[in-house]
């Protein structure tokens, strides 16, 4: 077995082609997924991605939100995302299972 780290939270196993969370091991999808479809997602108001968070309004019209994703096993923080509320989640990361290497876009 064949492990590439992708960041702090998920792995790649290359010979299976199958991102899983790197704390519990737990398979999360195949690589060509976006793995933010198989976490939990906690949807909240932008404010509380932190003190320093300005209220969107004064900006722009559109609703944004903050996301947290979570390993559905293990429940260890995976990802956060501010995005537009309506927008689905972002393909942030590809991974390349018949690569020698995961790679980050």
């Amino acid at each position: 077995m064949r492990n590439r780290r992708v960041d702090t939270h998920l792995e790649i196993d290359t010979d299976q082609g199958v991102v899983r969370c790197r704390k519990c091991r737990q398979v999360l999808c195949d690589a060509d997924e976006n793995y933010k479809y198989h976490l939990l997602c906690d949807r909240s108001p932008l404010q509380e991605a932190g003190p320093l968070v300005n209220d969107p309004s004064l900006y722009v019209d559109d609703d944004f939100e903050f996301r947290r994703y979570y390993c559905p096993n293990c429940a260890v923080q995976v990802e956060t995302e501010v995005i537009l509320a309506d927008l689905p989640p972002i393909h942030d990361k590809e991974v390349y299972a018949d690569s020698n290497a995961a790679s980050e876009q």
